[in-house]
């Protein structure tokens, strides 16, 4: 006994000495200064530096360089300017073409007529733009592969098209550690037209689809809808709002042809008997449908392309979202005073809210379902009693025996 007893003591010190062989290594490390800030690009092991022009630009006076210095006045008066005169009217100019617009994207054509800095260094380059003054062709080439390189990490575990997306973005914003391409962002600015244009055909302007001279409405509703069983509801909440001061545009999920379809007949049947012309009512379905995902950006795309949609259509001061499951609690014309602030004495509202941080949505919340948001003393809307037929499902047999009854 006493001798596993001197075995076990003689483990547990061997075990300590090794953890503080392992902690010292790992002090000696942390306390050795790092003169390798980053490999050059390829497999090699060379270390390269490459300073960036702008660091230049905005480098302090811990390491002074005369050679390289943009205050060569030397002048230590308060009074004196910080950069030599004379080179003021070089880095203007040099600030004005900061940026240039890239074309030629094969891989990565949503990102044709986009904006990039041309300060920024970029390490397979070895430098800038300002310093290299590579071809056009070889800037976007070297982009698109790295795009390539991102797809072909993601096509296993992510959608292929939003991959792709993904990874031409990632790609020209150039920060991304695995890529290996800059510090501080590449793209300096999005074309949107070019960049949304095969995800939300609508960004680019479309004749308006009603005839004759272009409406002007106070308000307009965007429907995102998608249940079949909703379509009583749906067909109650139009008849509710068309009533001559709104434009509705209902957006049906690319999915739910079935629902698409008896909307259309509804639509069209509601034309014929109000003796107008096929297409010239108020109410409209959606060009461009998406197959909407809870929590995915498709609904952010579908209401988007339902925006532009709206104002391709007709002119209006407002618009609501609204699912095929809402009911308006008072007319249009309140809903506009509310709106209008007239209701408070006050301008225009806008309800719409975000946060740009999980520590704001304790705050955020606090105001989300606040109870004076809409304050209407006049007599509400009454629910429709006419209620969607609905076949009901039979119950779920169970073997289980009930829980017994706690006693009283």
């Amino acid at each position: 006994m006493p001798r596993r007893l001197a075995w076990g003591g003689r483990i547990a010190a061997r075990r300590v000495r090794l953890l503080v062989i392992i902690l010292g290594i790992g002090l000696l490390l942390y306390l050795i200064p790092s003169t390798r800030p980053y490999l050059s690009h390829g497999d090699s092991t060379d270390t390269k530096f490459i300073p960036d022009p702008y660091d230049q630009l905005t480098s302090t006076s811990e390491h002074p360089s005369p050679s390289s210095s943009l205050n060569t006045t030397n002048s230590t008066s308060p009074s004196s300017r910080i950069l030599d005169p004379s080179l003021t009217p070089l880095l203007k100019t040099a600030l004005t073409h900061r940026t240039f617009t890239a074309m030629g994207f094969q891989t990565c054509k949503m990102l044709n007529n986009a904006r990039f800095d041309s300060f920024v260094n970029i390490k397979p380059l070895g430098g800038s733009v300002v310093e290299v003054n590579p071809t056009m062709e070889e800037f976007v080439d070297l982009i698109d592969e790295r795009a390539e390189a991102v797809v072909d990490w993601l096509k296993a575990a992510v959608n292929p098209e939003d991959a792709h997306r993904y990874a031409c973005y990632i790609a020209a914003e150039g920060t991304a550690h695995y890529l290996n391409m800059t510090e501080r962002p590449l793209m300096h600015q999005l074309h949107p037209p070019t960049y949304f244009r095969d995800l939300i055909p609508a960004i680019e302007p479309q004749q308006s689809r009603i005839p004759g001279p272009r409406r002007k409405y106070k308000i307009a509703y965007l429907f995102l809808v998608h249940e079949v069983l909703g379509f009583p509801q749906l067909e109650m909440l139009i008849n509710i709002l068309d009533d001559g001061q709104a434009l509705l545009l209902i957006h049906v999920d690319a999915r739910s042809d079935s629902l698409h379809a008896q909307l259309t007949h509804f639509i069209t049947k509601r034309e014929k008997s109000s003796r107008l012309p096929l297409g010239s009512g108020n109410v409209f379905l959606a060009k461009k449908r998406f197959p909407c995902i809870w929590g995915h950006s498709s609904l952010v795309l579908a209401q988007l392309s339902g925006f532009w949609e709206l104002r391709d259509l007709a002119e209006w001061e407002y618009v609501v979202n609204l699912s095929n499951f809402d009911w308006p609690l008072v007319r249009n014309g309140k809903i506009l005073e509310v709106l209008n602030g007239a209701d408070e004495g006050k301008g225009a509202k806008n309800w719409i809210e975000f946060w740009v941080d999980t520590s704001e949505f304790v705050l955020f919340l606090h105001s989300f379902y606040r109870s004076d948001r809409l304050r209407l003393n006049q007599e509400v809307l009454p629910f429709p009693t006419r209620t969607p037929s609905r076949t009901r499902l039979p119950r779920a047999s169970s073997n289980r025996r009930p829980l017994p009854r706690e006693p009283s």
